[in-house]
């Protein structure tokens, strides 16, 4: 014992001579506990290098691998105006490209432009198309592409509030690369409506229908499977030609089904990763712990407008009366499936009798069952979309009004009727949501009834980048190129993903 303290005198750090000489010493106790202490530094000193490399060593996407989605309906290729309908508007967005796009804040960000310039009175936009832009077949995207593609949304425009705004607007092409609108009238919002998808003028013109699908966006089309005439399968694979940043993903399966019987049981027999098209009480239903489930908000609300310059709901506590009466718990429940959120959860609904006192205070009464003031009775006709949606949510509501006394008419128009309606503030009352009447300087909201929502569910593999709120089910593709289903460790240092 004496030679091994005399050595660490002489000799601060052992040799690795000396520490295996200290083998000798194990049969007896001393030489057992120095063995014991020996280890223990050498397993605490493992520990920390561990803890060292798991600090520094991060999780990332890894190129590779694939995702199928679950859809109910089937979209309509042989069209050509279809890449830029809403009903099929989503999956066009991941074959073609735009000029602006939406990112993952919903900002509006340059596309397949490189610049764009706006005119000091504001009705004059210049946009300037990327060198590298191409399609999947090779072609470069040029301004020709553009007008083209113009021409064509307005051809096929019914929509009489998008087909004037449309027709007001001249186009012109600068050179191969450049392209500038003239506005007749300044539009704060026309960059937003620069995020149509843009088609291959050559390829519209001189090859077939089933050649629709080629565009420049992140995905091009691998093949479809069809059905009796009906599209069940849409395989689409990475665009090498694709001018960004490259998704991580080598493929998305589209896949289409009739209901949601057939959409959840191929959730359950894994023959799709995920779907944005179950109801509440389907997701309930496939409830697992194989999956999980998200909600997506939609920067949509659907409110009751009247026109400025009527005043047939002017009084604000009758307003305020209404708004508090109304329980949006049952309205989002019975007529949206659970589907919706109202972002003023703090309001406490009030009763009836609650409500009448209120409104007794101001003068208003009750008689023979219809509320009144100053011997006038309180009645409404309140326009809407002819709908099942629409018409379910003005009926409810008239109900509602009803047990309060205020007696309401609904009217419902088709779809182009009411459109031209809005245009020309021929109703005075509205239910309808805020986009459809966004820039409308006829209407004036009077009370949100609530926000639109979504939920999607998925399998555990599945990593979808998609914010909490998006403006419409249409962008959750917006930031498409960062999901994935691989991933891989590398120290921070060298993680290229930042």
């Amino acid at each position: 014992m004496a030679n091994f303290f005399s050595y660490l005198k002489k000799n601060k750090i052992p040799k690795k001579d000396f520490l295996t000489s200290l083998n000798q010493y194990r049969d007896t106790q001393c030489g057992f506990f120095i063995f014991l202490i020996r280890n223990i530094v050498l397993l605490l000193i493992f520990i920390l290098i561990i803890k060292i490399n798991n600090k520094t060593i991060i999780t990332i996407p890894q190129n590779g691998g694939s995702l199928s989605e679950g859809i109910i309906g089937s979209p309509n290729i042989k069209d050509s105006s279809f890449i830029n309908k809403d009903i099929n508007k989503s999956l066009s967005g991941l074959i073609y490209s735009s000029l602006l796009k939406k990112d993952i804040n919903n900002n509006i960000v340059p596309d397949i432009a490189e610049s764009y310039q706006v005119s000091p009175d504001q009705k004059s936009y210049t946009f300037n198309i990327k060198n590298n832009a191409r399609f999947s077949n090779k072609k470069p995207v040029e301004a020709k592409d553009i007008l083209f593609t113009f021409n064509k949304i307005k051809e096929s425009e019914t929509d009489s509030i998008n087909k004037d705004f449309l027709n007001s607007i001249d186009v012109k092409m600068l050179n191969e690369k450049s392209i500038v609108f003239i506005l007749k009238e300044e539009d704060k919002d026309f960059l937003k409506k620069m995020t149509f998808n843009i088609m291959s003028e050559e390829n519209m013109t001189s090859l077939e229908n089933e050649t629709i699908l080629i565009g420049s966006g992140p995905f091009r089309v691998g093949f479809i499977k069809e059905k009796d005439g009906i599209i069940k399968q849409i395989n689409l694979i990475k665009n090498k030609h694709y001018y960004s940043s490259k998704p991580f993903l080598n493929e998305i399966n589209l896949k289409f089904f009739a209901n949601e019987d057939a959409l959840s049981e191929a959730l359950l027999n894994n023959d799709i990763d995920f779907s944005f098209y179950f109801s509440t009480d389907s997701i309930e239903k496939n409830n697992s712990k194989k999956l999980f489930t998200k909600k997506v908000l939609l920067d949509n609300k659907i409110s009751l407008f009247q026109t400025k310059n009527d005043i047939t709901i002017s009084d604000p506590i009758l307003i305020d009366t209404i708004n508090l009466y109304l329980d949006r718990t049952k309205i989002i429940d019975k007529l949206s499936s659970g589907y919706g959120l109202f972002e003023e959860s703090n309001l406490i609904p009030i009763t009836k009798s609650e409500s009448n006192e209120k409104l007794k205070k101001i003068g208003y009464v009750i008689k023979n069952g219809f509320l009144e003031k100053n011997g006038s009775p309180i009645l409404y006709s309140i326009a809407v979309e002819n709908s099942d949606y629409f018409l379910s949510l003005a009926n409810y509501l008239s109900n509602e009004l009803n047990y309060l006394g205020i007696t309401v008419n609904v009217k419902a128009y088709d779809y182009g009727k009411y459109q031209e309606g809005l245009v020309s503030g021929d109703y005075k009352i509205v239910i309808t949501d805020d986009n459809n009447l966004k820039n409308s300087n006829i209407y004036k909201k009077i009370l949100t009834l609530y926000t639109k929502s979504i939920f999607y569910i998925a399998n555990k593999k599945t990593n979808l980048s998609i914010p909490y709120k998006i403006e419409s089910l249409n962008d959750r593709y917006n930031d498409v190129n960062r999901w994935y289903t691989k991933t891989q460790k590398v120290w921070k240092v060298f993680n290229n993903n930042n």
